[in-house]
């Protein structure tokens, strides 16, 4: 991902609370499609979080 995608911002913040990890080593692919794993491990972690601070 280069440094001024406009989702990098976005992509640092859902990383650093573990929210995604991207495609190994570190990397990222922005512009790929999410994969049905990949929503419902999203929706998990938002779920968790809403419910953790009840």
């Amino acid at each position: 991902m280069s440094e001024n995608h406009w989702a990098k911002d976005l992509i640092s913040a859902l990383q650093s609370n573990k929210a995604i990890v991207g495609t190994g080593n570190g990397l990222f692919e922005p512009e790929k499609l999410v994969t049905r794993e990949q929503y419902a491990k999203f929706l998990n972690i938002a779920i968790q979080r809403f419910y953790a601070n009840d």
